[in-house]
């Protein structure tokens, strides 16, 4: 007669682990999605030229460096200067790899803004003359079509 298996605690913990590693890797194993933040933006009393090369020498720049810091994974921004009736003009869209990296990019894209130094500035508007953050939107969850 066979002697029944007595399963330890040990046995049972190493049992578990296979389980959710190979059985169900799914469940065990899911990776953490995305984060994406969008910052609606208008352009004040009509200055376009301001608020493009703000953007373009500034923003951009910083986002050009995070990226190759690995402090963001991408980012856009999107122009609706020739699209009437609209309620933004401008979208800044910034794509963090997971929650973590974006809980850490204020400070680590605080320390780049800082490094470059003053803003660019076409003229002597000031960045509150030319642009207003209407809000910003955090997302966890889009779909990409190719």
């Amino acid at each position: 007669m066979k002697k029944p298996i007595i399963f330890t605690k040990s046995m049972k913990l190493l049992f578990a682990l296979i389980f959710l590693l190979f059985i169900s890797p799914a469940q065990a194993i899911s990776p953490e999605k995305e984060i994406v933040l969008v910052e609606f933006v208008n352009v004040v009393r009509g200055n376009w030229q301001e608020a493009l090369y703000y953007f373009e020498n500034n923003w951009l720049v910083i986002r050009e460096t995070a990226k190759k810091k690995g402090i963001i994974s991408s980012f856009r921004m999107v122009s609706f200067q020739d699209y009437p009736g609209r309620e933004f003009d401008i979208l800044l869209i910034t794509e963090y790899e997971n929650s973590d990296k974006y809980k850490k990019s204020e400070e680590r894209l605080s320390k780049l803004v800082k490094s470059k130094g003053a803003p660019e500035l076409l003229n002597e508007l000031n960045p509150n003359d030319f642009r207003k953050t209407i809000f910003k939107q955090k997302g966890v969850q889009y779909w990409q079509m190719d």
